[in-house]
């Protein structure tokens, strides 16, 4: 029996889980995961398969911020109140949220931007890490987490992309950088990509596939590639 299963990169175990009958006959009965989010698609197919397991979630940052978890079934995350004071600012339909770290000695104590938007219930509790503020776009008028669409997209259709990046510079309208393994299968993977995002593409978005020669320039401050770069600003 497999009784705890950690996940650090939850895509790579999910992606491997999608195509391997083996682990789904396994009889977890606990998993955590780290790192970045689960997505919620992502974690009701896990239940699913897995009925007698339990699904925690941990949320932190490097900076020491602010730390919680989230256990199934409950729906809610807690945070712990000795580690950091949290703070939550309203920001159009969702809030950001902020955090003033109790352990983070040799730095000033200050109000830290995780970047990151949240979803409250009726009782202002968090219910749902939506995504960072830059894994949003603009469709209809309204600011939509692009991230958890992305997440939903099958595993086959990812074997021939090496680098990907996303830029929207209109409402309704995103450029999709890929950068392919096989140049000579990009139409093909440009189908399967449309096929997964056909509900978005029903209600009003345009895509704009570009083949990337070279490696995606557009970097974050640690040399890592930005999978979303958002230029729309809105007050």
């Amino acid at each position: 029996t497999l009784v705890g299963l950690m996940v650090v990169l939850y895509s790579h175990f999910y992606l491997f889980y999608k195509k391997s009958q083996l682990i789904k006959k396994m009889p977890i009965e606990g998993m955590l995961f780290g790192s970045e989010k689960l997505l919620i698609n992502q974690k009701s197919d896990l239940l699913n398969t897995y009925k007698n397991s339990t699904v925690t979630e941990w949320y932190g940052l490097s900076e020491k911020a602010l730390l919680g978890y989230r256990i199934s079934p409950n729906i809610k995350y807690d945070f712990f109140k000795s580690y950091s004071k949290i703070y939550l600012v309203p920001n159009e339909e969702l809030h950001s949220i902020y955090g003033t770290s109790y352990i983070q000695y040799p730095t000033k104590i200050i109000n830290y931007d995780t970047g990151d938007f949240v979803l409250l219930d009726n009782d202002n509790d968090i219910i749902e890490i939506i995504g960072r503020e830059q894994d949003f776009i603009y469709l209809n008028g309204k600011k939509m987490p692009f991230s958890q669409a992305i997440g939903s997209i099958h595993g086959e259709v990812w074997t021939n992309i090496t680098r990907w990046q996303i830029i929207q510079e209109k409402e309704n309208e995103i450029i999709f950088k890929i950068k392919t393994l096989n140049p000579e299968l990009f139409n093909k993977t440009i189908k399967e990509m449309n096929d997964n995002l056909r509900d978005l593409i029903n209600n009003g978005l345009i895509i704009y596939y570009v083949e990337a020669e070279k490696e995606l320039e557009l970097r974050t401050s640690s040399g890592k590639s930005k999978y979303f770069v958002q230029n729309i600003t809105k007050g």
